[in-house]
């Protein structure tokens, strides 16, 4: 076998390596989709230091109005609860995204010195949603789609405190059960 032979055999796996990366990519595009009826909600980050703090917390975007509170029952444990509520209308096209969801959970949660806090917290949520939209993938097509959902989730939260200022960082793990779904010509 001469070198040229190797080289071209060598490009070959290599081209098809890459076109099987490709396909790969352009098919998980093509298969994967959004659920227009969900939407997530904001963390809750609240950051607690002793029993009977109320923390309290509103946020505004896409989700038109996210509201959160946590209230610490003694040293180490709270309650936290939220909600996320949107009613949007773009008259110009007839879209509308409307949802409304809420969530209940236990925390608990260790200050770190004087200027520091962890916590963890899990909880359950539940939320509906109706979503209206144009869609011109496979041509022009309105759809209307809604939903019930469930979901779960634990979260946890590190944060620093000063007279100054608050910085937190808080990740969440869910689990988002899609309890009924349909969609139809809008």
């Amino acid at each position: 076998m001469t070198r040229a032979t190797k080289h071209s055999r060598s490009n070959d796996i290599m081209n098809s390596k890459h076109f099987s990366c490709i396909l790969i990519l352009l098919l998980s595009l093509l298969l994967t989709g959004c659920v227009p009826v969900y939407m997530p909600n904001t963390i809750n980050p609240h950051q607690l230091m002793s029993a009977e703090e109320l923390h309290f917390s509103a946020h505004t975007g896409m989700n038109d109005i996210d509201l959160a509170a946590t209230y610490s029952v003694n040293d180490y444990v709270a309650v936290t609860a939220g909600g996320s509520f949107s009613n949007k209308n773009n008259s110009s096209d007839n879209d509308y995204h409307k949802h409304s969801f809420i969530e209940a959970g236990a925390m608990l949660y260790t200050p770190l010195g004087e200027v520091g806090a962890c916590s963890a917290a899990a909880g359950v949520g539940r939320g509906t949603s109706t979503s209206r939209d144009n869609y011109e993938f496979y041509g022009e097509q309105s759809l209307v789609a809604e939903g019930i959902y469930n979901r779960i989730f634990i979260q946890q939260n590190l944060g620093l405190i000063t007279d100054y200022f608050e910085l937190m960082l808080g990740t969440r793990f869910f689990v988002c059960e899609v309890l009924k779904l349909q969609s139809r010509r809008g």
